[in-house]
């Protein structure tokens, strides 16, 4: 769930970047289900249908939660701290100090990419 944070800040980044910004976002999410395939094979063929089944749940929060995150940088500070809770923290309890550090610097990492974007 961390990897997909990364990732998805990695995206943003790469977005930001008008001439060739949607080929490396498209390149990163293929080089991410790469992974993922090779991963699966290394488990065999006897998994093969509880592997397909998972992945396909792994794609799907995936998207959800890029579409969290997108929707928590646009809105306000709680929106996205509430996406970070609910993929990050499985919903539990966890420190608001950490909880405000993860958002104060999701802020800070994204807005300078902005700032770099504008130039």
């Amino acid at each position: 769930m961390l990897t997909e944070l990364h990732v998805w800040m990695l995206m943003v980044r790469a977005m930001a970047d008008a001439d060739s910004g949607r080929a490396v976002r498209n390149s990163l999410v293929e080089a991410l289900w790469q992974d993922v395939a090779q991963r699966v094979k290394k488990l065999g063929s006897e998994h093969s249908s509880v592997a397909r089944q998972q992945v396909l749940e792994l794609s799907e929060q995936f998207q959800a939660s890029l579409v969290s995150y997108d929707e928590g940088l646009l809105s306000g500070d709680t929106v996205l701290a509430s996406a970070l809770w609910r993929r990050l923290f499985a919903m539990g309890y966890p420190d608001p100090y950490h909880l405000e550090c993860m958002v104060r610097y999701i802020r800070k990492s994204v807005s300078t990419v902005y700032l770099h974007a504008m130039k």
